[in-house]
C-alpha cells in the first residue's frame, strides 16, 4: 500500500539546546528526500525519532493518518539504515540476510529472490559467503544497505549511505535507490555527499536553527546550500 508519513510539530532538544523546533512535513510516496545540515543540525535525530528509536520528543509521527508514537519500530512498515552498523561476527553476509527473512517471516523462495535482488545490485556476490571480518569499509557499508532494504518495507530512512563508498559503489547504490523508488518506496537520505543527493533527489530539505527549508534539487546549487547551512551557525 502507499505510505504518506507526516511530521507534526516535532520538537527536541538536548538539555538547553532546542535541535528540531515545531517540524512539521509531509512525505509522499515515490519521492526522494534528502535531508541536509551541517553536522550536529539534528539530522540523525530526525530519523531516529521518525523511525520511533528516540521517543522523547513532542510532537507526533503519522502515517496515512494513524499516529504511530507508540509504535514499535518493528511493527512500522519503516527502515532505518544507521550510519554505524553493527554485524555479528559469525554469520556471511548471505546469512546476515538470511536472518532478517526468517525474521520478517519470508517464505524461502521469497527471501532467495530478494537476497540475490540486492546481492547483485549492490554487487557484493563475490563476497557474500565471507564474514563481517574479512571486508572492507565499503563492503560492510553496501552489506549494511542491503540489510536495511532487505525488510521491504515502504518508508526507508538513511543515515549518510554513501559513507566510505567508492565512486563505483556509490554509483551502485544511487542504481539501486532509483530502482527501488518506482516499486512505491519513499526515501528519505541524510547526506553530506551533495553530488549523490543531486542525482537522485526530488527534494531537498535543509536543517538549519531546528527548522526544514525544503527546495527543488534544480533550484538550489552546492554554493548556495553551504550558504544556508553556513548561515545557520550564527554568530
Amino acid at each position: 500500500s502507499i505510505l504518506v508519513i507526516e511530521i507534526n510539530n516535532i520538537d527536541m532538544s538536548y538539555g538547553q539546546e532546542k535541535v528540531l523546533d515545531g517540524i512539521s512535513y509531509k512525505f509522499y510516496p515515490d519521492n526522494i528526500y534528502g535531508l541536509i545540515g551541517k553536522n550536529g543540525a539534528g539530522k540523525t535525530t530526525l530519523l531516529k525519532i521518525m523511525s520511533r528509536l528516540i521517543r522523547k520528543n513532542k510532537g507526533n509521527i503519522i502515517i496515512n493518518e494513524d499516529c504511530v508514537n507508540k509504535k514499535d519500530y518493528l511493527k512500522l512498515p519503516m527502515t532505518y539504515i544507521s550510519d554505524s552498523p553493527i554485524f555479528y561476527s559469525d554469520l556471511t553476509i548471505r546469512e546476515h540476510l538470511l536472518l532478517i527473512c526468517n525474521i520478517k517471516g519470508f517464505s524461502k523462495n521469497e527471501a532467495i529472490e530478494k537476497i540475490d535482488f540486492l546481492i547483485n545490485l549492490l554487487k557484493l556476490e563475490k563476497y557474500e559467503n565471507m564474514f563481517p571480518s574479512a571486508l572492507s569499509k565499503g563492503t560492510l557499508q553496501r552489506l549494511n544497505i542491503a540489510i536495511g532494504l532487505i525488510r521491504d518495507e515502504s518508508i526507508v530512512l538513511m543515515d549518510e549511505p554513501f559513507i566510505t563508498l567508492d565512486p563505483v559503489q556509490v554509483e551502485s547504490v544511487e542504481n539501486l535507490i532509483l530502482e527501488l523508488k518506482n516499486k512505491n518506496k519513499t526515501f528519505i537520505i541524510s547526506s553530506h555527499d551533495i553530488d549523490s543527493l543531486e542525482s537522485i533527489c526530488d527534494k531537498y530539505l535543509i536543517l538549519r536553527n531546528g527548522k526544514l527549508l525544503e527546495y527543488n534539487p534544480n533550484e538550489i546549487n552546492r554554493k548556495d546550500i553551504s550558504k544556508i547551512i553556513f548561515d545557520s551557525y550564527g554568530d
